[in-house]
């Protein structure tokens, strides 16, 4: 488990099931390996896989996350003000859709972003991010659950099976799905 997460988050993890520790370990390996500074989370649940990112940036990293439910907002933000990690983190609470034409609207960039929030709207979340411009140059977007329990493959008009068809169809990125757990995929923008 990664160092900066308690017992607190460690019984969240077991009650709830949700974030896997292999998504914070491969999100925390494709930090180093980027050597990320901005990272931009949307769907942050228990805050489990932000409190990971965030150990793994720089002092001067940080991790905007997005969470519509007022009570994990409160709960995560508890838990990341006694970390020593938790400064690193911004919470955006509110509809992502909202938080997203906001950070665009203020010029912001990341070099990760983590997208693990409801399917239904993968595809209004991937043409924001790229359309707005958050995902810079070269920059990775990976894709949390792109199998869909295979209802990505079973019905071809699930939201999730319509977010791989714009990628597959977006000459902007180069893409790979990665077939773990309920599949994840990471799209790179094109340049530098």
């Amino acid at each position: 488990m990664c160092e900066a997460l308690g017992v607190r988050f460690h019984i969240i993890l077991r009650l709830e099931e949700r974030t896997s520790l292999f998504a914070a370990q491969f999100l925390q390996f494709l930090i180093r390996m980027q050597k990320a500074k901005r990272v931009l989370e949307i769907g942050m649940f228990t805050g489990y896989v932000a409190m990971a990112m965030a150990e793994s940036l720089p002092e001067d990293g940080v991790v905007v996350t997005c969470e519509f439910e007022p009570y994990l907002v409160e709960t995560a933000r508890e838990t990341f003000d006694g970390s020593p990690y938790g400064k690193k983190i911004e919470i955006r609470q509110g509809l992502a859709l909202d938080a997203l034409d906001n950070l665009a609207g203020e010029c912001q960039e990341f070099d990760i972003i983590y997208l693990d929030a409801d399917k239904a709207t993968y595809p209004d979340y991937y043409k924001k991010i790229m359309d707005r411009s958050l995902l810079a140059p070269g920059a990775t977007l990976v894709v949390d659950n792109t199998f869909e329990i295979g209802l990505a493959y079973t019905e071809s008009n699930s939201a999730v099976d319509r977010m791989n068809k714009i990628i597959m169809q977006d000459e902007r990125v180069d893409q790979i799905m990665l077939n773990v757990f309920d599949g994840m995929s990471l799209i790179r923008r094109k340049g530098q």
